[in-house]
């Protein structure tokens, strides 16, 4: 399996949705006081690690899922730089749960198809862009969408829902594909969260 792929499956698809369940099922003051713990301890493994300690699984996992050439652990640091921002600037000013737990199914759905079945898949090249094709973006907005859609419905009804997730999934997979710095895994959420956000206070307006 190319590395990547690995990458993008593996690590942003199961660690993401895992964590979008707990952001969903814990109160927000948990959240954070968890994703700080875990940034923590990420920050100073990959200290380690590139010191070169060498850890039997830890050091196999970031063979195979680190992009090459990047400093350890810098994809996930900024995931969690990016879970610790949303938490405390979205959660902490009463935007909903179950909206931050969708911003990071776009990481978790979105980005990872987009990746991993553009590179297989994807023949027409974005505008401006050097990697990013029109089959692997709109995959990638589509599973998103769709996953956070099926969530949204445990709380809204179909109208709210479906303009959450869209919101959501196609702002997302747009900052995947054009906006890449500082990382796209804190840039994704933290976009896909604000559009939601903002989608979310209009639809309490206009119903």
């Amino acid at each position: 399996m190319h590395q990547e792929t690995f990458r993008k499956f593996f690590v942003h698809g199961i660690n993401g949705i895992i964590l979008a369940t707990l952001v969903y099922l814990l109160p927000i003051k948990i959240s954070i006081a968890l994703a700080v713990l875990i940034l923590g301890t990420i920050i100073y493994f990959a200290r380690r690690i590139t010191a070169g300690k060498r850890y039997p699984f830890l050091t196999w996992l970031v063979e195979k899922a680190e992009r090459k050439n990047k400093p350890v652990g810098k994809g996930a640091i900024w995931y969690f730089y990016g879970l610790v921002f949303i938490l405390v600037v979205f959660g902490l000013s009463g935007v909903p749960r179950q909206i931050i737990a969708s911003s990071l199914l776009v990481v978790a759905l979105g980005d990872s198809v987009s990746t991993g079945l553009g590179r297989i898949i994807g023949k027409r090249r974005l505008p401006k862009t050097k990697t990013k094709t029109w089959e692997g973006t709109s995959l990638g907005i589509l599973f998103a969408f769709v996953g956070i859609f099926l969530v949204l419905l445990i709380t809204y009804d179909i109208q709210f829902s479906f303009w959450l997730a869209f919101s959501g999934s196609f702002f997302g997979m747009l900052t995947e594909a054009y906006m890449k710095q500082p990382d796209d895994n804190f840039t994704i959420p933290v976009m896909s969260c604000a559009a939601m956000t903002f989608t979310y206070a209009l639809l309490l307006l206009i119903t």
